[in-house]
């Protein structure tokens, strides 16, 4: 049996995924902000850590389209369906001033690193269960 992890705190979430209007809700909640998100099944208590600075087109690939370039979160989506997970916005990510475009991706995933570590604290196996992506 997977073990359970405390999902931190968020500034939103969304289930229901299998429904094309909770996926566009998530989607215009986060329209043109940096995030730090995760993807929960509740089956197996998985989480799918990831930032991106393209959060419409990060769900979209996810959750609609099926191009996921994490495959063990596609995996799990087509085993499982998506009414099965929980999409969590951890975070939106403001930067300093001044930051390119390499400079913000470098930054939002320094702070996505952060989130990892959260759900890697006592667990020495978590890397095969939290996955990170940009």
């Amino acid at each position: 049996m997977s073990p359970f992890y405390l999902i931190p705190s968020t500034v939103c979430f969304f289930k229901n995924l299998h429904l094309p209007r909770s996926v566009q809700n998530l989607q215009y909640k986060v329209r043109g902000k940096a995030i730090v998100y995760a993807i929960r099944c509740q089956i197996t208590n998985m989480v799918y850590v990831g930032s991106t600075l393209v959060p419409g087109r990060r769900f979209s690939n996810h959750l609609v389209t099926g191009y996921n370039p994490n495959e063990a979160l596609q995996v799990a989506i087509t085993k499982h369906g998506l009414s099965q997970f929980t999409a969590y916005v951890f975070e939106v990510v403001e930067f300093p001033a001044g930051l390119s475009l390499a400079q913000k991706c470098s930054y939002l995933r320094a702070v996505e690193q952060t989130y990892i570590d959260r759900f890697q604290i006592g667990r020495a196996s978590c890397r095969e269960r939290v996955f990170a992506g940009c």
